[in-house]
C-alpha cells in the first residue's frame, strides 16, 4: 500500500511552496542505492505532474535529506489521460525548449 508524500516527511506539509506539488503524491518505493549516497523515491500520481514539481520536490527533499543524491521518479496512470491533460504537456514540454512537430 502507498504512503502519502506528507506523512513519509512531515516537515513539507509547512511548507507551502511544496503544498501544491505534493498534492496526490504516493510513495511507492523508496531505495537507497550507490554505497548509500543516493535515495531513490518513485512516487504515484493520479495526473500527470507539471514541469516544475520534479525540481520542487528534489529542493524541499533535500532539506530533509542533505547526505543524499535524490533520484525521484514519479509515475502516473496513462488510462487518466484526457486531450486536455496532453495538450497541457506538450505546452510545458514546448515552454521547456523540447522540439515538437505538430
Amino acid at each position: 500500500m502507498a504512503l502519502p508524500l506528507i506523512e513519509l516527511c512531515p516537515p513539507l506539509a509547512k511548507d507551502p511552496a511544496f503544498a501544491g506539488a505534493a498534492e496526490g503524491l504516493m510513495v511507492d518505493r523508496v531505495t537507497v542505492l550507490e554505497d548509500d549516497r543516493v535515495l531513490g523515491l518513485v512516487l504515484q500520481a493520479s495526473l500527470p505532474p507539471n514541469m516544475e514539481t520534479k525540481p520542487q520536490l528534489v529542493a524541499a527533499l533535500k532539506e530533509i535529506f542533505p547526505s543524499y543524491r535524490l533520484d525521484i521518479g514519479i509515475r502516473f496512470n496513462y488510462n487518466q489521460l484526457t486531450p486536455a491533460i496532453i495538450e497541457g504537456l506538450v505546452e510545458d514540454l514546448k515552454n521547456e525548449g523540447m522540439p515538437l512537430n505538430g
